[in-house]
């Protein structure tokens, strides 16, 4: 069925406008267009539109709950989505950081740390000035949060971590660089804070067309896991 499967085109109606200075993207409340004939005739209604009406406005916070321990299937979607890495080089590299005691074994269906993982060990070797989440860690060092507990546990072995630490030269390559720091950082950020989002959706009519705008921020400006991780 999946080797079967053929993704079907769709269109989506969309309003790039502008507020103040500030730019922003809603969306048509119609959702997924599955004809283009139908796509082109929606956007001709709205085109000549040169300004749209707000008729409702919500904001309320969201809490982004810090992630699980790493496991082998989180590790590799990571590096795809933030070092452009394919699986199976992300294997490779996590395996060469494991056959150089970098890092620890990097085939886990498990995310969830074992009864008595020393979390604050880990932390101090990540502890080097001059690494890139030193200050991160000199932070967490000081007033660490417990890893979540709603990890899955499949008695395989422990999450992914970092071993020891490591400079780009000793890690071999720029592949186990991004690997080896990636580790790190969701490390850290599994003993983070859980970030409060303030979250705003914006209705607004334009010719009689609803469209939804909806945005997120931090509620303080300071530094957070979602930063990095």
């Amino acid at each position: 069925q999946v080797q079967d499967f053929k993704p079907k085109p769709y269109w989506k109606l969309c309003a790039h406008l502008r507020r103040q200075g500030d730019e922003f993207t809603a969306e048509g409340a119609c959702g997924k267009l599955w004809s283009q004939e139908e796509a082109d005739a929606l956007l001709a209604k709205v085109r000549p539109a040169t300004e749209a009406k707000v008729t409702a406005m919500a904001r309320r916070p969201v809490v982004k709950p810090r992630p699980l321990p790493l496991n082998t299937v989180a590790l590799l979607k990571k590096a795809s989505e933030r070092a452009g890495i394919s699986p199976g080089d992300a294997m490779h590299c996590a395996e060469s950081l494991y056959l150089k005691g970098i890092l620890s074994y990097p085939r886990t269906e498990t995310c969830r740390y074992p009864t008595g993982f020393d979390v604050a060990a880990v932390v101090q070797l990540l502890q080097v000035p001059g690494a890139p989440w030193a200050a991160w860690a000199d932070k967490l060092a000081a007033s660490p949060t417990a890893a979540r507990a709603d990890g899955a546990d499949h008695g395989d072995h422990p999450p992914i971590t970092p071993v020891k630490y490591a400079t780009e030269s000793q890690c071999g390559d720029s592949g186990n660089w991004e690997i080896y720091k990636l580790v790190c950082e969701h490390f850290l950020a599994t003993i983070s804070p859980d970030v409060v989002l303030e979250t705003t959706e914006v209705h607004l009519d334009i010719l009689g067309m609803a469209f939804t705008a909806k945005s997120s921020r931090q509620r303080r400006a300071e530094f957070t896991w979602c930063d990095v991780a």
